[in-house]
């Protein structure tokens, strides 16, 4: 996937609140565990980086998950 299209799924991820537009309350990075990114939807692989993080809505933690280029455009779009 290219990185307009990239881009664009994530926005639209925003937008209909799938992804939250606030900022994390903690966040950390490690390999990844062969699990889903937040924002691509495809799985982050145990030789890639993975960042993670963390926030609370009211009462709840949820957690989400991203490769490192999926949480830039992340970062960028939320702001938007």
């Amino acid at each position: 996937m290219d990185r307009e299209e990239l881009t664009s799924m994530i926005r639209n991820r925003i937008e209909r609140g799938e992804l939250p537009r606030q900022r994390q309350r903690r966040m950390w990075g490690s390999p990844g565990e062969d699990l889903g990114c937040s924002g691509c939807g495809e799985r982050i692989r145990r030789d890639d980086l993975e960042v993670e993080l963390e926030f609370h809505i009211g009462r709840d933690i949820e957690e989400r998950r991203f490769h490192t280029t999926c949480y830039a455009i992340w970062e960028l779009e939320r702001l938007e």
